[in-house]
């Protein structure tokens, strides 16, 4: 298998060059201002990407995720869960 790592593209992510592979991760800040709209561009790229298993992990960046904290959506096509490991403290 062979697995592509990425992250912090914020709002770049059509700018990266990735080589064939099985799977593709990427491990968050895919936003500048962690807005609904940056989140949609990169899930639209992200989905038609040709790679077999795609994981995404939202980053610190990524603060649209922070409204489903513990909540899972699945359809057809793909399963998405967020739930954070850690919780900040103020």
């Amino acid at each position: 298998m062979n697995a592509m790592f990425i992250s912090d593209t914020q709002v770049q992510h059509e700018d990266v060059l990735l080589p064939r592979g099985n799977m593709i991760i990427h491990a968050g800040n895919i936003t500048k201002n962690g807005t609904f709209s940056e989140v949609e561009a990169f899930l639209q790229w992200f989905a038609h990407l040709n790679y077999k298993y795609k994981i995404f992990i939202a980053g610190t960046h990524d603060h649209f995720f922070e409204e489903f904290i513990n909540a899972s959506v699945t359809n057809d096509e793909f399963k998405v869960a967020y739930k954070p490991v850690f919780q900040w403290y103020p």
